[in-house]
């Protein structure tokens, strides 16, 4: 179980994290990404204590890509984006590292894993961090394109 605490305790701080980003966002648009990732973590934090309390049923961890995907098009059509201050990119730049980060310390933990339930479930969380990474990346080259164009 001490692999599911510490897969709980990264969900924790992703909240957080996205939650913070929601917050502090100065576009709508990227407030309303933050709040859909904020969302998507805290869903799969329930998904991972029920598996917790039931490691012998299996409970999938699906990623909103979707809901995403189309958040990301709003960004793109918003027209303060040019506006957006270097220390916010970089801070962005940061969040991406932290999505980074969370993959190589979930891929340790499956590797130490031995329930079967466990590992494929955080199998699903790797794939769901990487497209948060990919999704902060293409918002940061994005966002940098713009600057450099004005």
């Amino acid at each position: 179980m001490e692999i599911i605490d510490t897969w709980l305790k990264r969900k924790r701080e992703a909240i957080a994290l996205y939650k913070y980003l929601a917050e502090g966002a100065s576009l709508d648009s990227l407030k309303r990404l933050f709040a859909a990732l904020h969302d998507e973590e805290k869903r799969h934090l329930e998904r991972i204590a029920i598996l917790k309390k039931q490691t012998e049923h299996e409970r999938g961890i699906d990623s909103d890509a979707n809901v995403v995907s189309m958040l990301f098009s709003q960004i793109v059509n918003d027209r303060g984006i040019e506006s957006l201050g270097k220390d916010e990119v970089r801070f962005y730049r940061e969040v991406m590292e932290y999505e980074k980060n969370a993959i190589d310390e979930y891929e340790s933990l499956i590797e130490h894993a031995g329930d079967n339930v466990i590992k494929q479930n955080m199998h699903s969380m790797v794939t769901h961090k990487k497209q948060n990474f990919e999704i902060m990346k293409d918002l940061c080259i994005f966002i940098s394109k713009q600057q450099s164009a004005r």
